[in-house]
């Protein structure tokens, strides 16, 4: 089947486009209010608190979101919290014109937005494979990836300049009429499950499909193994993507927001080509995802110690601000581009090696456990930037991801020459 056919497929389209228009409503909001706490407070401490409160929730929220995808119809669930989220920023707007926003607000309004696309992420994730088909799941995962990084390219420097000219209210907007549209989109499914029996022994259950998720991880060594790895390059990466760079291009280089949005339109340029590339290159190759995460991490490394570095020497007045803006969203458009092929390996591995009955709660759990690092590395790196310059953070998470992806490289392969059975080298085709 050729990828046109995968166009032809009507309500996977109207999923895949519906979450594309989610995601601009999610990044207008969520860089609005980024930009609303830096430029009011200047506290890198309250930045990272907001977003280890909204990482904690998303913790313990999508495993039982995930078990929820399972039991229930996936279509209520991702057109109600569509519905719950456009009802969230019609509120926090209403608010804002009544009275002011202010931190309290923002932290209630971030908090039950994170809840609701912590409920909505494994249950799109389990969703997808049913409507694309098991032997389709890569090609719609390539296709997700691409709609969902347009957004990602234009949403962030669109942002800045409303932001610039007219304000938090106004993306405010934008993102209230995105939801709205998404969940119109979602309603026109074609879709029918038979829900799970309602029972009253349902905490029983729960806990029972829960730990048939982590069972199933647990005996699948490959996605145990790329599970852990992912976990620790989280804890790296992610802190310095939603706290470092923000605070580079707003304290730092002391710029306008504008060159923020830039700056988070370039990243996710990165991800757009490579996943591009990605895509024509699973349909033709196969992909060794040990080589793969292993360059991908350490390449990243490379990247983030040259951001460091052309930081380091700003700060010590041997290039001017913009020399070193540019360098900086040089190496973070190599970073975008060079995480895309883990965005859509390590899902599609996982999809394509889970029964579809279980789908919904091994999603979930991977989301979960990649995302419990993330939160602990943004509170240090808030912390630390108290105490450090964000130049010699970024030089030493450089050095600390170089050596996570060439003992990840040395482990698992030793794990593999362990095995007598089952391919650790996962290989991922596009067929």
């Amino acid at each position: 089947m050729k990828t046109k056919k995968i166009y032809q497929n009507r309500d996977l389209m109207f999923h895949l486009i519906g979450k594309s228009v989610t995601m601009w409503g999610s990044i207008l909001q969520s860089f609005g209010f980024s930009l609303f706490l830096l430029d009011t407070t200047g506290s890198s401490v309250k930045f990272a608190a907001v977003l280890t409160i909204c990482g904690i929730i998303s913790f313990f929220v999508t495993p039982v979101a995930g078990i929820i995808a399972d039991w229930f119809n996936k279509k209520k669930i991702i057109v109600g919290l569509d519905l719950l989220s456009s009802l969230t920023l019609l509120g926090i707007w209403i608010y804002s014109n009544v009275f002011h926003i202010n931190f309290a607000s923002i932290c209630v309004t971030v908090s039950l937005l994170t809840f609701f696309s912590a409920v909505d992420t494994p249950v799109s994730d389990a969703f997808l494979p049913i409507l694309a088909g098991r032997d389709r799941i890569v090609q719609a995962n390539s296709l997700n990836n691409i709609l969902t990084t347009i957004a990602r390219i234009f949403a962030p420097i669109i942002g800045g300049l409303l932001y610039s000219f007219m304000g938090i209210d106004m993306l405010i907007i934008f993102g209230f009429f995105a939801y709205i549209l998404c969940s119109f989109m979602e309603m026109s499914i074609n879709y029918n499950s038979i829900e799970a029996a309602k029972t009253a022994t349902r905490i029983t259950l729960f806990r029972h499909d829960f730990l048939q998720g982590i069972h199933f991880i647990v005996k699948q060594k490959m996605i145990l193994l790329l599970l852990l790895y992912g976990m620790i390059t989280n804890f790296l990466i992610l802190p310095i993507g939603t706290i470092g760079f923000p605070y580079i291009v707003n304290i730092t280089f002391g710029l306008p927001s504008v060159f923020y949005g830039t700056s988070e339109g370039t990243l996710s340029l990165g991800i757009f080509i490579g996943g591009i590339v990605t895509g024509i290159f699973l349909s033709k190759k196969k992909i060794n995802l040990v080589r793969t995460f292993m360059l991908t991490v350490i390449g990243s490394g490379f990247f983030v110690a040259a951001i460091g570095i052309s930081v380091l020497l700003y700060k010590k007045n041997i290039l001017n601000t913009y020399i070193a803006y540019y360098i900086m969203i040089f190496f973070i458009f190599l970073i975008g581009a060079i995480f895309t092929t883990i965005n859509i390996a390590l899902p599609s591995y996982i999809q394509e090696n889970t029964p579809s009955n279980i789908m919904g709660r091994v999603m979930s759990i991977r989301t979960m456990l990649l995302m419990s690092t993330g939160p602990i590395g943004q509170l240090i790196l808030g912390f630390m930037l108290k105490y450090f310059g964000i130049h010699y953070i970024l030089i030493l998470a450089a050095l600390l991801l170089i050596i996570v992806g060439l003992i990840a490289f040395i482990f698992i392969i030793k794990n593999t020459s362990n095995e007598s059975g089952g391919d650790l080298n996962g290989r991922i085709t596009g067929n």
